[in-house]
C-alpha cells in the first residue's frame, strides 16, 4: 500500500509540534488552495499566520497547489520572485485552468 504521508507507520514521534516563526525582514508569501485536500487551507492559515511577516494568497479551488492551476496566481508568484513583489494582502485568485 503506498502511503505517502505514513499516517499507517506503526511509530509515533514524542516530539510535540512547535511553532514556526521568521526572523527573516522580508515578506514571506504562502500560497493556499481552498479546495485542496493534500495541504488544507486552513493549514496555509496557520502556517501564515505563525510566521507574522507573511502574505497569504490564496486560490479559489479544488485541487492540489496553485501555481499550475491560476494564472493570477503565477503572475503573483514570478513577481515576487523575480522582483520582490508582495502580493496585497487578501489577495485571491480565480481558478482558470485543469492543473
Amino acid at each position: 500500500m503506498f502511503d505517502p504521508d505514513c499516517r499507517t507507520w506503526p511509530f509515533r514521534s514524542a516530539e510535540k509540534a512547535h511553532p514556526i516563526a521568521s526572523k527573516s525582514a522580508a515578506p514571506i508569501v504562502v500560497v493556499g488552495s481552498t479546495g485542496d485536500a493534500a495541504t488544507p487551507y486552513a493549514s496555509a492559515e496557520k502556517l501564515a499566520a505563525q510566521l507574522g511577516n507573511a502574505v497569504l494568497l490564496t486560490r479559489e479551488g479544488d485541487g492540489h497547489t496553485g501555481y499550475g492551476w491560476s494564472a493570477c496566481i503565477r503572475a503573483s508568484v514570478d513577481a515576487y520572485l523575480i522582483d520582490g513583489a508582495v502580493p496585497a494582502a487578501g489577495t485571491r485568485c480565480a481558478t482558470d485552468a485543469a492543473g
